[in-house]
C-alpha cells in the first residue's frame, strides 16, 4: 500500500480514454461508433488478459503497467485521429451536400 499515489497515476489515464470512448460511442453513429468501442475493447482486453496471466503465473505477467499505458496511448492516438477524419468527413460533406441516394 506503499504506492498507492503511483496507481492512481497508472489508472488516471486509461480510466480518461475509456470514459472518453464511452462518451463518443454514445454521441457518434453508424461506423464512426465502432471506431469509438475499438479502444475500449483494447484496453478491456488488455487488462483481462493481464488479470488472467497473473492468476495464472504470478511471477510471468510483472510489465503489465507498461503494457497498459503502451495499449493506452495507442487507443489516445487513435481517438485523436478518427475524430479528426469524422469532423473532416462531416464538413466536406456539409458543404457539398447529402451524397447521391
Amino acid at each position: 500500500m506503499d504506492n498507492t499515489i503511483g496507481l492512481v497515476i497508472l489508472l488516471a489515464f486509461p480510466i480518461a480514454v475509456v470514459i472518453t470512448a464511452i462518451r463518443l460511442s454514445v454521441r457518434w453513429t453508424g461506423g464512426w461508433r465502432m471506431a469509438a468501442v475499438l479502444p475500449l475493447v483494447a484496453i478491456v482486453g488488455d487488462l483481462l488478459f493481464s488479470y488472467f496471466a497473473g492468476v495464472v503465473n504470478p511471477a510471468a505477467h510483472h510489465l503489465w503497467p507498461f503494457e497498459l499505458m503502451t495499449v493506452t496511448a495507442i487507443c489516445t492516438v487513435f481517438l485523436i485521429a478518427a475524430s479528426s477524419l469524422r469532423r473532416a468527413t462531416l464538413e466536406k460533406e456539409r458543404r457539398e451536400g447529402p451524397p447521391p441516394a
